[in-house]
């Protein structure tokens, strides 16, 4: 062997890297199989090969080589193809996989597209993935020149084929594990069954035909290091024809017949898969590549073994890396070996990705010279196809069920296989027959007699169809399969030669199923489609499928099918074994389907598709999966069904390893591309050898933090450079060491692959108990365990119910071990009682001891009795509650979830809600409605008053928004009254009221300018509403809270009949207002009573209104809006929350909440909702019946749910116990309390962290401002304010987008400041003079401040002076200011420093200097100067895609669907909706606005750039598709959350073009992120144009102008016909 210094010298210089240094991998795609924390663990068990010698370094587990085929030779070949390869890899794997996020979005669209215009499934204009084009102009699906082309064969014909890989191809495909298999394979053709006909033996002895074996070491293997190298050493001895095996058992030799053996193909793995051993400067190896290299190292000089077959190649892209691979290693071959022969290498693509099949002409070309040919794989074609539909909810896969399926769905893909290979030269292969007999039977045998009626038809169907060859799965088939071959060619011949007649009648004996096979092989195929027929590009994919005539995909039984394969398979394939016969049935007859990983994947996505299109139950799934779990445990094998995988030694600790990677393959909502995504980590030494292989993983999985996804790095350091301080002390939602998320078990963490969402294992834990699938699920959606309501919940089962589950629990398949306790004669009492036990013993929850920790803390903090709703999720609108203490110590009367509590100051929420409905239905707006003036007209003898001192027309200003958000009025607390005393009027309180403690209401701030919690505001509020009603505020309310199902809820301050009313304690335990046990207070500021769980269900009803815009109950979409839209004029300092109306909303992480404090004399209570995010839905009310000693209770109790709902975006490390209330106000106690103890671990919701940086900045040893510590941002929207005190220059990345839009390295506040200007507020490390100041707009041209302003903190005076004055700034530019010397303030010392930004925009850096600055530096600063910047700023790389409308023979086929009367949207461009006019269009085209689906980002929609011009407006102007009466308007901002108009405008236009008003100018900003939807006025008026004003500027996704009155157009005046 010539020394590998005959090598080329690697690309880069060699690194020693050690293992625990590694930053970064080669292809970040791997670390889709091999995360970083596994990577790590495995680095750490590798040692370098032949150190010094090889470069750069290779590391490999354990240091073993394996002394034949890993010699240093070999080693230095692949690690230098590799150094030439994995930039090239990257590329495509990286393309892949933004080619699936583009998939899946545009199928998403698509689907929605086809949903909104009522089109069936097979109607040409059904919409799908095929033939759309990125923002790159690629067809990313689909031929280039359309589908009528598909056939045809383009471009030169393939090289000439070897001799030894001409002739039809029969083979045989399974891996080369073993000796014995190879052998096996090896000798197909001098096998035969016992029995073989004479026909048979005469034509396989007159044939010429070699068979050839597909050495698999893709799907049909486990890719374990051992079992690879065992294979290529079989593989080598193979060529050498000196395998030999002895069966030890038995004694038998098998060995190689000297002639007519099987050419071995060998089939590599696929691109995507890393090696788990082998790693090149700490990344990992490709699999495809070490497998391939190390082949053709060992094997050029035998042309014959240089055959590959090449898995899921998707497109030409792939193609041409797989040619430049394969050329890069024969050239490296060339260079050991000067006589090797370049062009040796053979290569056949396997065509089971449906993007291939469209290309295959491209990948010829792209493959030239190595392509001889192509097979087509259809159980992985049907699963990619199935994935790359995923988002479709139409689409049908063909059940798995069906045996013919290769007959009736493949034809399309066959014919273009046969025409474009065929017509180019090349070999057409099939796909596989996997059926085969139950046993090692004989012809005569049922079994085998069902195997031919389907293997005779699978391979004469394939012929017929212009095939080559075929691939067949059990050895004994291999000469069968020549013997048909070479009687079809006869047939083909002289259709009137009889050999395939007497083939035919030799194989199968059943005189009806001859003639049935004779029939078939004698009529026409089946009828396919003309490529010009609009369904055939989906008619190819076999994605025309509506529901099958066979199974339905959604019948359990065919669910039941699909688990009990793939179970057994996942088994097997974890136990090592990648290829496995498992037992089926056809015609009522046993027999095995050779499964390998494609059919399993076929499998899991059938399933999934159902689970997640909703036409199928999660619970019933996992019924049955626990039924087919213990049917294989229990090994209850019965005639028509078998248990192959038997659950035993072998196999035991791997089945509850597969029951879980099951579960996330069929119910995953973001399911990996690949199962082996999931299986690779199972094939590390350390998890094969555990006991418990799963838990091993998780352990793995979770030892390091996980990656940053854009740039695949390890060992992530913090975000923040060494001197950029930390925003406001809050932990970074990026930085995951500071993300409680990366503390869970990565089943329980939903960012992880592995995660199990906490319901299923829940039922799962419950079934095992009691298997009843509606009590496992209704036990599984309780958000922890509680004994007293998982005993109502069983209670509430009926006796059939329990009688059912008795006799499941007597059966073996239940595995619960019943029968000692139960008998078929227990009644369903004893089976309730049973059950109830069994569940109570059922540790699932890991938080069941809370409820006894919450009776233990009681008992500490001295707290009477606490009621506890919790709502887990907006889908499920279930409702626990939790319950303990006492209502009634003296009585000893327990909280029941029915006890009313005074609901203090959650009261404010509903009397916001209605007052909201109230004033919209009155046509009062908020803004414009003085308070003064409704009492006026209301002839109200109360007036607001002035404090004295205060301008007097500030009275006059209060509008009824001030009353909702507390900017209006004082009096935060209100005075509870002895419940002995009559009710006051409110109107003594609002006047003064010395005898309760009531000072007069009085404005003593300006309004709408500074939050004050006020009571005081509610109190006016109620008197209002009653001057208005002439009604008690009970009898106004009732109606409202009814309809909203909160019955248990009212204002009455008297007990009323049959209801239980929890008395107050005070901090000492005794009663309070003895002995009433309560006082009563002001209704709607802190009156309510009730229920927790009735508020829960106002708060559910809240959440579903802000998401849907119908409202919810009688809460309307805009209520919801108003409520929930939130801003801070001191709230942040009261409470770490903005405010709403009535409700104070705070941000956790990617989180809204919904939250309030209440605190009466004698109850403490909050509620704390997500409105929105990942957990929308998920909250909790709690209403404890104590005093400020429940302050503490109430905050550890909402802590333990906080975690225990797994909330994402809060810091539980940040939870405390304790905080110090000295000198506090009684009333500031509660609102600080839950600050300090809970809301402080709320993460802020920050933009991406810098990743990229520039240079260092030379100054950056000068900067003052570096190691300052933020204090205050008002706003950091769209970039953080940290950025602009980084000690590196601005960074630009054009491919930088995140959440916020595009990421930039700088501070960046969001549109439109409520203030006029946003502020940063820092500490300086250190108290110091400032003498200079630069500051930098660098990247930011039109979206830069337009201003800057800077304030400094005098030490000495202690008060803020101006250090900078209002100054402008220009874009992508530097400015250098020198401070004033006048009285002294260059030389006076500051310690902080307040940045104001006007009005908005971004200002990239900030440097603050004094006298230590050079003397060179300083001569820059003696005059203002203002220098643009060098770098240009690069074209952004952004998303944004123009839609395309639809042509007008589609929008014809559209409006002839169109009922009349029926509601369409007139602007949509399906019915011919058009934007004619744009006046900006900076960031966002306008065309998609009226695109029928969904946006899919900020690009999606129109956005125009930021306006500096005061009274600047942009606008858009659209023609409807038909002149109409308009009944109702929406603007969609859902991904303008920062960056939506102030205000919108709508006008509308008449065929005159006469304008007028649809919509007046409204504040629209509470709209952000959300729809708004609005009648318009003039609704009288046929409209043909519409002009949507922005003002000042911004963006929005959609628009949409609903009608039923609208003129049809002149093609269409009736549905269905035209004139």
């Amino acid at each position: 062997m010539p020394s590998a210094s005959a090598l080329p010298p690697p690309k880069t210089t060699p690194q020693q890297i050690s293992p625990s240094l590694t930053r970064k991998i080669d292809i970040p795609a791997f670390l889709d199989y091999i995360s970083p924390s596994l990577l790590k663990f495995q680095l750490g068990q590798t040692k370098a090969i032949h150190e010094g010698s090889i470069h750069p370094e290779l590391r490999i587990i354990n240091g073993e080589v394996h002394p034949v085929l890993e010699t240093e030779e070999a080693l230095q070949f692949i690690v230098s193809l590799y150094q030439q390869m994995h930039e090239k890899l990257n590329n495509v794997l990286e393309r892949r996989k933004s080619d699936r996020k583009f998939i899946d979005e545009q199928t998403t669209a698509c689907n929605e597209e086809n949903l909104l215009m009522e089109r069936r499934y097979k109607s040409p204009q059904y919409k799908t993935i095929i033939g759309q084009k990125d923002h790159e102009n690629r067809v990313v699906v689909g031929p280039y020149l359309g589908g009528e082309h598909i056939r045809e064969a383009r471009g030169a014909p393939v090289r000439d084929i070897p001799p030894y890989l001409q002739n039809e191809h029969i083979t045989l495909f399974g891996p080369p594990d073993t000796a014995k298999l190879s052998i096996n394979a090896m000798n197909a053709i001098h096998r035969s069954v016992s029995d073989e006909p004479q026909i048979i033996s005469q034509l396989v002895n007159e044939s010429k035909l070699v068979p050839k074996w597909g050495a698999d070491d893709e799907d049909s293997k486990t890719p374990l290091r051992d079992e690879l190298l065992i294979a290529a050493q079989n593989l080598n001895e193979c060529y050498n024809g000196t395998l030999e095996f002895t069966d030890p058992q038995t004694n038998r030799v098998y060995k190689l017949q000297k002639e007519r053996t099987s050419l071995p193909i060998k089939r590599f793995p696929g691109l995507a898969l890393p090696s788990m051993s082998h790693f090149v400067n700490g990344s990992p190896l490709p699999l495809h590549l070490y497998d391939f290299a190390l082949h053709i190292f060992h094997q050029w000089h035998r042309p014959e073994a240089l055959s590959f077959y090449v898995p899921k190649l998707e497109n030409e892209e792939e193609a041409a890396y797989l040619r430049s691979l394969i050329m890069s290693a024969e050239l490296l071959i060339k260079q050991l070996h000067p006589q090797y022969k370049i062009g040796s290498v053979s290569i056949l693509v396997v065509l089971e990705n449906p993007r291939a099949i469209f290309r295959l002409n491209e990948i010829m070309d792209n493959l030239h010279p190595y392509f001889v040919g192509a097979s087509l794989g259809w159980h992985d074609y049907l699963a990619s196809t199935a994935r790359l539909f995923k988002e479709d909810s139409q689409y049908r896969i063909p059940v798995k069920a069906d045996p013919n399926i290769v007959i009736h769905h493949i034809k399309e893909s066959h014919i273009v296989l046969s025409k474009v290979v065929g017509e180019r030269g090349g070999i057409r292969i099939g796909g596989m027959y996997g059926v085969i007999p139950s046993t090692r039977a004989t012809l005569s045998s049922p079994s085998f007699q069902v195997c031919m009626v389907g293997y005779i038809k699978d391979v004469t169907i394939q012929l017929k169809r212009g095939l080559d060859g075929f691939w067949v799965a059990h050895p004994d088939f291999v000469r069968i399969g020549v013997a048909l071959v070479e009687a079809w060619n006869k047939f083909e011949e002289d259709p009137k030669d009889s050999t395939l007649e007497q083939v035919v009648r030799a194989l199968v004996l059943d005189k009806d199923q001859q003639e049935h096979v004779l029939q078939f092989i004698r009529a026409t195929d089946v009828e396919g489609l003309n490529p010009s027929d609009p369904l055939y590009e989906r008619a190819l994919l076999a994605a025309d499928v509506e529901d099958s005539k066979m199974i339905q995909n959604n019948d359990p039984n065919e669910i039941r099918y699909n688990i009990f394969q793939a179970l057994q398979y996942l088994a097997d394939w974890l136990s090592g074994n990648g290829c496995v016969a498992l037992p089926a049935t056809i015609s009522g007859v046993n027999v095995r389907i050779m499964d390998d990983l494609a059919t399993t994947e076929r499998s899991r996505w059938e399933v999934w598709h159902e689970l997640y299109h909703k036409r199928f139950e999660l619970d019933q799934f996992l019924e049955i999966l626990h039924e087919e779990v213990s049917f294989i445990k229990n090994d209850l094998t019965q005639d028509n069904k078998v248990v192959q995988v038997k659950w035993d030694g072998r196999t035991a600790k791997w089945y509850p390893s597969a029951i879980n990677l099951l579960i996330i393959l069929m119910t995953s909502k973001n399911p990996v591309e690949f199962a082996t995504e999931l299986l690779l980590p199972f094939t590390v030494d350390a998890v094969r050898a555990s006991d418990d292989p799963w838990e091993k993983v998780m352990e793995l999985e979770h030892l390091h933090k996980d990656r940053d996804e854009n740039n695949g790095e390890l060992d992530q350091e913090s975000d923040q450079d060494d001197n950029a301080p930390q925003d406001n002390d809050k932990k970074d939602p990026s930085n995951h060491a500071n993300n409680p998320k990366t503390h869970l078990s990565p089943c329980e963490n939903p960012d992880s692959k592995f995660y199990i969402p906490p319901y299923i294992q829940y039922f799962n834990a419950y079934f095992e108990c009691c298997p009843n699938r509606i009590l496992a699920d209704s036990l599984a959606r309780m958000v922890f365990y509680n004994s007293v309501e998982a005993k109502r919940r069983i209670n509430e089962l009926d006796g059939t119910e329990l009688l059912r589950m008795r006799e499941y629990m007597l059966t073996p398949i239940a595995d619960v071990r019943a029968s000692d306790t139960l008998s078929l004669e227990s009644t369903p009492e004893e089976v309730r009682a049973f059950v109830t036990k069994k569940v109570d013993s059922c540790h699932v929850h890991q938080d069941q001891t809370l409820h006894a920790k919450i009776q233990q803390l009681l008992v500490q903090t001295k707290v009477a009795g606490v009621s506890i709703s919790i709502l887990n999720g907006l889908e499920d609108g279930d409702i626990q509650n939790i319950t303990a203490g006492y209502a009634n110590k003296e009585t000893g009367e327990p909280v029941t979830p029915s006890t009313y509590f005074e609901m203090a100051s959650l009261s404010k929420t509903i009397a916001a809600a209605f007052a909201l409905e109230y004033f919209r239905e009155k046509g009062l707006s908020l803004e414009k409605t003085c308070v003064n003036d409704l009492l006026t007209n209301y002839n109200s003898p109360f007036r607001l008053r002035i404090k004295e001192g205060l301008p007097n027309e500030w009275a006059s200003e209060v509008t009824l928004r001030h009353l909702l958000n507390h900017t209006g009025l004082g009096m935060h607390y209100v005075y509870g009254i002895p419940l002995s005393e009559p009710t006051p009027c409110i109107l003594d309180l609002l006047n003064g009221n010395e005898k309760y403690g009531y000072e007069p209401i009085e404005v003593f701030k300006q309004p709408g300018t500074q939050f004050h919690y006020s009571g005081g505001a509610f109190l006016v509020l109620h008197h209002l509403l009653e001057i208005i009603e002439n009604k008690p505020i009970e009898d106004i309310f009732r109606p409202f809270l009814d309809e909203l199902g909160m019955q248990e809820f009212t204002f009455h301050q008297q007990n009323l009949p049959d209801r239980v009313y929890a008395n107050g304690y005070n901090v000492d335990g005794s009663i309070m207002n003895a002995p009433h046990g309560r006082l009563q207070f002001p209704p709607l500021a802190a009156g309510g009573l009730g229920a927790p769980r009735a508020l829960a269900n106002f708060l559910h009803h809240l959440t579903v209104a802000y998401h849907n815009t119908a409202g919810s109950s009688l809460l309307s979409h805009e209520t919801a809006i108003e409520m929930l839209y939130y801003q801070d004029f001191g709230s942040m300092e009261f409470m770490g929350c903005g405010m709403g109306l009535g409700i104070f909303v705070a941000e956790a992480g990617p989180n809204r909440f919904a939250l309030h404090q209440a605190a009466n004399d004698g109850f403490r209570g909050m509620y704390c909702h997500c409105v929105e995010g990942p957990d929308v839905g998920k909250g909790f009310v709690i209403i404890s019946n104590s005093d400020n000693n429940a302050v503490w209770f109430n905050s550890y109790v909402a802590q333990q749910l906080l975690i225990r709902l797994h909330i994402e975006g809060i810091d539980f490390s940040k939870f405390h116990t304790d905080f110090d209330p000295s000198g506090m106000k009684q009333e500031d106690i509660v609102n600080f309390g839950y600050k300090e103890l809970v809301f402080n671990a709320f993460i802020e919701d920050l933009p991406e962290a810098i990743t990229i940086r520039g240079a260092k900045d030379v100054l950056a040893g000068f900067n003052l401002a570096l190691d300052g510590k933020i204090t205050y941002v008002t706003n950091q929207r769209f970039a953080r304010g940290s950025n602009m005190l980084s000690s590196y220059q601005p960074a630009f990345d054009p491919n930088g987008f995140g959440r916020q839009g595009k990421i930039m390295d700088s501070w960046e506040t969001g549109r439109h400041s409520l203030r006029g200007h946003d502020l940063l507020k820092f500490d300086l490390k250190r108290s110091t003079n400032v003498s200079f100041v630069a500051v930098s707009t660098e990247f930011h041209d039109g979206n830069h401040s337009e201003f800057v302003e800077l304030e400094a903190f005098d030490d000495i005076t202690q008060e803020w002076i101006q250090l900078l004055p209002k100054s402008q700034l220009f874009g992508h530019s530097v400015h250098k200011f020198a401070i004033s010397s006048d009285n002294g303030l260059n030389q006076r010392t500051f310690s902080k420093i307040c940045v104001h930004n006007i009005p908005d925009g971004g200002i990239s850096r900030l440097a603050l200097y004094n006298e230590t600055l050079p003397s060179s530096e300083q001569n820059a600063f003696k005059k203002f100067s203002v220098t643009r910047c060098n770098s240009d700023i690069p074209p952004v790389k952004k998303e944004s895609i123009k839609y395309s409308y639809p042509q007008y023979e589609e929008i014809c086929s559209n409006w002839r669907t169109v009922e009349s009367g029926k509601e369409i949207d007139v602007a949509n461009a399906c019915y011919g909706g058009r934007v004619i006019f744009a006046t900006n269009e900076r960031f966002g085209p306008a065309s998609s606005v009226v695109a029928p689906f969904k946006a899919r980002g900020m690009f999606d929609g129109f956005e125009t750039a930021r306006s500096r011009i005061p009274g600047h407006i942009d606008y858009i102007v659209v023609q409807l598709a038909a002149p109409s009466k308009l009944d109702r308007i929406e603007v969609e901002f859902t991904y303008f959350v920062n960056n939506n108009p102030r205000f919108i405008t709508v006008y509308g236009y008449d065929a005159d073009d006469d304008e007028y008003l649809l919509v007046h100018k409204m504040n629209v900003k509470p709209y952000a992120g959300n729809t708004l939807v609005v009648i318009p006025i003039n609704n009288d008026r046929y409209t043909h144009r519409v002009k949507i004003v922005s003002d000042p500027d911004g963006g929005y996704n959609r628009v949409r102008f609903f009608s039923r009155d609208f003129e049809r157009p002149l093609a269409f005046s009736a549905r269905g016909n035209t004139q």
